[in-house]
């Protein structure tokens, strides 16, 4: 004998209800995303740099994707540039050789009001260091200089530095000297030890020039 249950007409309606919601329901929404990443970083100015990132959505093949710069330290941004994504959604940018020599920020944007993170590029500047003489006398003045590329540090200070041990990278500075309009320095010391003196860095902010003039001292 099969048992009969009686289900009282407000639970079927109920019932009714919430099925008829689930069926309209619409799948979950999946917003579009814009990445930028920029490689290497840091560099040493004018080394090339690679922009690049992925529009993260549906079809995003042959998508409109506008690279925007920032002009100077704290300035507003300005469009540098365009493409179009592949069929994957990936874009890229290519700076050459000889084109970034300051520090950069940049950002994309894409058509939907997609904008990406905005992405630092660090910036090292080239210094150049040659010593007067290579062989001198103490308690002589010896003459350091050089240049600072690009030429826009006029008025910073360089720093003339020591290394401090005979391996590692120990190094402490000794003088100092500022960069003038043309982009150069000089720095002038004398020393009252002989023997080898490894003044052979300079540096600007977090630049650095690894050339090691190596000067010889007699007494």
């Amino acid at each position: 004998m099969r048992l009969r249950i009686v289900v009282p007409a407000s639970l079927l309606a109920a019932l009714a209800v919430t099925g008829g919601a689930g069926a309209v329901s619409a799948a979950p929404e999946h917003r579009a995303v814009l990445t930028i990443n920029a490689t290497p970083d840091p560099i040493f100015a004018g080394d090339g740099v690679l922009i690049y990132g992925q529009l993260n959505g549906a079809e995003p093949d042959g998508k409109t994707v506008v690279l925007h710069r920032q002009l100077g330290p704290g300035g507003i941004f300005a469009t540098e540039g365009s493409t179009f994504t592949n069929a994957e959604g990936f874009y890229d940018f290519a700076r050459d050789e000889g084109i970034v020599t300051t520090t950069r920020s940049w950002y994309v944007t894409s058509p939907g009001g997609l904008r990406s993170r905005t992405v630092h590029e660090s910036v090292a500047a080239l210094i150049t260091l040659a010593a007067s003489e290579t062989e001198s006398e103490t308690n002589r003045p010896l003459t350091f200089s050089g240049a600072v590329y690009p030429n826009v540090h006029a008025g910073e200070t360089v720093f003339l530095q020591e290394q401090t041990a005979v391996t590692g990278d120990g190094w402490s500075t000794i003088d100092q000297g500022v960069i003038d309009t043309s982009s150069s320095y000089a720095i002038t010391r004398s020393f009252l030890s002989r023997g080898y003196s490894n003044c052979g860095r300079c540096s600007v902010g977090t630049s650095a020039i690894w050339r090691r003039p190596r000067t010889r001292l007699r007494s």
